[in-house]
Order: C-alpha cells, then structure tokens, then sequence
C-alpha cells in the first residue's frame, strides 16, 4: 500500500494538499507507476508556486532509500 499526495505551497511554509489517493499493491525493486489528476486549487491564486507530490507518504514501504519519494516543480499561475 502507498499513498501519494499532491501540494502546493503557498509561501515557503504553508502548503495546501490538493490530492491524496492510495494505491494497493507491491511495487517491484526500480518499478514506477503513474497517476493523473486534475486538482481545483484555490481562488484567486495567481503567480509562482511550487507544485510538490510526496509517495510514501506515510512511511509504510520497506526501502533502503527513503529520500526519493518525493519530486516538485515550479509553476505559475496565471488568473
């Protein structure tokens, strides 16, 4: 089981998650998977953001490496 979830974030300390979805299942050694969302974010948001996803989010998938679930981009936001 893992869970994926999608921020952004607001101002460098206050994020708001726009997605959360749960996925069952065993993932093999160097697999992947993908998922596609389409999120509402909030009103009057113009301007750059950091759009953020975090896999694992609550730490449940056994791994060595515990660092690389999670991945951003910067966006902006045109209103």
């Amino acid at each position: 089981m893992d869970e994926m979830n999608l921020y952004i974030d607001l101002d460098n300390s206050t994020a708001i998650k726009l997605y959360s979805r749960t996925r069952q299942g065993i993932l093999e050694k160097d697999g992947s998977y993908t998922i596609e969302a389409e999120v509402q974010l909030p009103v009057n948001l113009s301007g750059h953001y950091v759009l953020f996803a975090v896999t694992d989010a609550t730490d449940v998938m056994v791994e060595r490496n515990v660092y690389n679930n999670s991945a951003y981009t910067l966006i902006y936001v045109d209103d």
